[in-house]
């Protein structure tokens, strides 16, 4: 069965090329083109990724209450999702995989949540939960893919099982928030 491509670049040609696709084909519009069999309709892709991390100690005032805000303060390259002050804005609808972490010491024994935010609120099935020791570097890390809307602000928030608690954030890279 032949495999046909959206050509992007010559607006929306379809071109046979046989029984294999090159599926990593540039387009000089930043979209991408991929391979589907048989062809419906022509289907073109814009790219996206984006980052932002942060490298600086710092420490987080948590609640069981409220998400606390993940500082990140230093944004990777990015192609069509726009880094803010702890937050990145994806600017096409699309699906996005998500990739998270943050590492650091509770001041207190208890139990640290991390959440992926979708403009303040907590995406289903991002939530992380770990029990960590007073004083002990802990890792909490994730990944999903999330269904976004042009506009997402896309934060890191943390949760404590207590009333009061904080986080440490040490040097080195502590926590991160990707998009790709």
């Amino acid at each position: 069965m032949n495999r046909y491509y959206n050509d992007c670049s010559c607006g929306g040609t379809i071109s046979d090329i046989g029984a294999t696709c090159n599926i990593n084909r540039s387009c000089n519009n930043g979209c991408s083109c991929y391979c589907v069999t048989p062809q419906p309709t022509p289907v073109c892709v814009d790219k996206a990724y984006g980052g932002i991390y942060n490298t600086t100690a710092s420490t987080i005032a948590l609640t069981n209450v409220s998400q606390a805000t993940v500082p990140l303060t230093t944004a990777t390259p990015v192609l069509n999702v726009t880094p803010g002050v702890n937050t990145l804005t994806v600017n096409s609808s699309g699906i996005y995989e998500i990739d998270y972490y943050v590492s650091g010491s509770s001041a207190d024994d208890n139990t640290v949540t991390l959440s992926v935010l979708n403009n303040g609120m907590v995406i289903a099935g991002s939530s992380v939960t770990q029990d960590v020791n007073a004083g002990v570097d802990t890792i909490i890390s994730g990944k999903l893919i999330a269904n976004l809307t042009a506009g997402s602000v896309i934060s890191l928030g943390l949760l404590s099982s207590l009333e009061s608690s904080t986080f440490d954030l040490n040097t080195n890279t502590r926590a991160y928030l990707d998009i790709i």
